[in-house]
């Protein structure tokens, strides 16, 4: 399990989590509701991912260990097929009700907002995406899946410059019934 990164339990308390995900200036731009939605969602994963991490590596199983593995390569997939600039790869990797929410807490949700949204991105003249996830965690049952770790997004101002934005990527995964992970939320979030 190299690269993937256990979270402590001293991070489950609420209050380091809401320091975490709610400091600084573009937080705060997150809608209420979004704060009232994802934050409970945060809290209790990572906390039961503590849970389920605190016995240790040698306490998962070789067939948890490979879906972790799974579920890295179809996030690092869909990267990879989001700066393809091909709408149709980029959005494949995604369920049909997912929802994209962008660091000032405008959202896209669904087949239809997803493929404009993400057809704005690809079109914006060097836009590309390196996403570096620090942490993989599965639920208890296996069939939900959270990628968190750093984003790096580039692209290229009207003047040709190439400007980039550091931040923090959160994607939550879910597994189909025919095993294949899918990405159901992707919230992009800027350095405070």
């Amino acid at each position: 399990m190299s690269g993937i990164a256990a979270v402590s339990s001293s991070r489950c308390r609420p209050k380091h989590l809401a320091r975490y995900f709610l400091r600084g200036h573009r937080m705060s731009k997150f809608s209420h509701w979004l704060r009232l939605a994802i934050l409970p969602l945060i809290s209790v994963s990572i906390c039961a991912s503590a849970a389920q991490s605190s016995t240790g590596a040698s306490g998962q199983s070789s067939s948890n260990e490979a879906e972790v593995s799974r579920l890295t390569a179809a996030s690092e997939q869909w990267i990879t097929d989001v700066n393809s600039k091909d709408v149709a790869r980029g959005i494949a990797g995604m369920t049909a009700d997912a929802a994209i929410i962008a660091p000032d807490g405008t959202q896209a949700q669904g087949r239809e907002q997803l493929v404009g949204y993400v057809s704005k991105l690809v079109a914006t003249p060097g836009f590309h995406v390196e996403f570096k996830p620090d942490s993989v965690s599965l639920s208890i049952d296996g069939n939900v899946g959270y990628v968190t770790g750093k984003s790096v997004i580039s692209f290229a101002m009207p003047d040709g410059q190439k400007q980039t934005r550091d931040g923090r990527l959160l994607t939550v995964w879910r597994k189909s019934d025919d095993g294949k992970w899918l990405c159901y939320l992707d919230v992009v979030m800027g350095n405070p």
